[in-house]
């Protein structure tokens, strides 16, 4: 879906976003009242966002997981049909697999649709542009959600299973970081979503049913992301470095005892000390510290843009 050529992905998610805002345009959905009844522009600004957001950057983090798993190549130990099986994967999910996710995205859709519109109002809604434009626009969120969400649990299963026979070295974490990148990148994707969320409040009183599925299809899937790719490897680098250091531990003991007035022999304990103080130092977890401080920065996005969205209304209300 996303057009190739270096700005292919920003040219798809204008191309998406401008057909959408037209449409929305045309059906009156972003004039506030119609003849046929209430409009959202809120909702209808949100749609277009959330649809021309996340099929590129759902190509985008499918070449980083791409990306990421060439780069666990030479630590995996296997043989090259299974690891061209395995990339493929990232990219190609079955065709079994892509009609249960699409079956999935579809039922989600119509049971958010007949929660917003009861079924007394289902018949009238359909009885204006909006409201078939907002039918129809809630039906490709959940699908492409679904689909994306999916696709990356799937992903992150496949990197969780890889963690547990990845080869293991504590002196030398870096070659573990493709399984912190694709958790890290997985998460900002679905925390991106999340961000357009505010969008809703904007020029109607939407109701809770349509912010409380969103976030919980989203956040519960997005810790899984995050977790699943990177938990295995924070257990082995644990397992790896108590191992490492009951080994230096033993060589130290080893080491005869100076008797009585003796020198200690320093040029055989001071190396052991060394390297003992340097796996202690060593992280057990596959990205340093400022990744994990920008992660949490991160984390904090959709809350604050929640609450200046909130503020925002308030503020134009009290205006008016």
């Amino acid at each position: 879906m996303v057009l190739s050529g270096r700005w292919g992905r920003w040219l798809t998610a204008s191309l998406i976003f401008g057909v959408l805002f037209s449409l929305f345009a045309l059906s009156g959905g972003l004039a506030g009242d119609t003849e046929q009844g209430e409009s959202a522009p809120g909702l209808a600004i949100f749609f277009c966002i959330t649809l021309a957001y996340i099929v590129p950057v759902f190509h985008f983090i499918t070449e980083r997981a791409q990306q990421a798993f060439r780069g666990l190549v030479p630590i995996l130990g296997s043989e090259t049909a299974q690891l061209t099986t395995w990339e493929t994967r990232i990219s190609r999910k079955p065709r079994t697999w892509n009609s249960l996710v699409l079956m999935l995205g579809l039922s989600a859709g119509l049971v958010h649709n007949w929660l917003l519109w009861p079924p007394l109002d289902f018949a009238g809604l359909l009885g204006y542009p909006f409201g078939l434009m907002s039918i129809l626009s809630t039906m490709l969120v959940w699908v492409s959600m679904t689909t994306v969400i999916a696709a990356l649990l799937d992903n992150a299963r496949l990197f969780n299973r890889l963690a547990k026979q990845a080869e293991i070295n504590v002196l030398n974490p870096k070659s573990l970081t493709p399984f912190a990148s694709i958790a890290v990148s997985s998460t900002l994707a679905i925390i991106g979503a999340q961000a357009a969320f505010p969008a809703l409040i904007y020029g109607s009183d939407m109701n809770q049913l349509a912010f409380v599925p969103g976030l919980i299809a989203t956040g519960i899937p997005m810790l899984l992301m995050f977790f699943l790719p990177i938990w295995p490897v924070h257990q082995r680098l644990i397992e790896a470095k108590r191992a490492e250091l009951e080994s230096v531990s033993a060589e130290i003991n080893r080491l005869p005892h100076p008797r009585e007035n003796e020198p200690r022999n320093y040029q055989s304990l001071n190396p052991l000390l060394i390297y003992r103080r340097e796996i202690t130092q060593m992280s057990e977890w596959p990205f340093d510290t400022s990744v994990m401080g920008r992660l949490a920065l991160y984390l904090i996005i959709p809350p604050l843009t929640w609450v200046g969205a909130a503020l925002i209304e308030n503020l134009v209300d009290a205006a008016i």
